[in-house]
């Protein structure tokens, strides 16, 4: 399994497992909630039992540096840069600051990002 399908599996179980819930309306969260339950918002639409606040965090936190050890095993950095570089559009901008908290996770610096910028742009004109 890549760490993107790793990521996805682990992520999904632990959303299940603590009972969180996704809504973006009143009605939505109104349909999913449990009663006698106390939520809190966690952004994005990720809404969780108040209890499991900071098991969801660990938990999401750890798997994320879990993610980041395994990517980092199956793929080279250059290629984790250019990647993260084209979802972010930066390819076309110049600009790498949309992506440059991702790959700050990584460990890399904003030289090692620039250079694969620099290198690779000619590939995307």
């Amino acid at each position: 399994m890549t760490a993107k399908e790793q990521q996805k599996k682990s992520n999904s179980e632990i959303i299940a497992r603590l009972g969180v819930i996704f809504a973006f309306s009143t009605t939505q969260f109104n349909e999913s909630k449990k009663e006698g339950v106390k939520y809190v918002n966690m952004g994005a639409g990720m809404i969780c039992p108040k209890e499991n606040q900071a098991e969801l965090r660990a938990g999401l936190a750890e798997q994320w540096t879990a993610f980041l050890k395994q990517d980092k095993e199956e793929r080279t950095k250059e290629t984790i840069i250019e990647s993260c570089l084209s979802n972010y559009e930066c390819f076309y901008t110049g600009d790498i600051e949309d992506a440059w908290g991702e790959l700050e996770d990584y460990g890399y610096t904003q030289e090692e990002v620039m250079t694969v910028l620099r290198e690779r742009a000619h590939a995307y004109e």
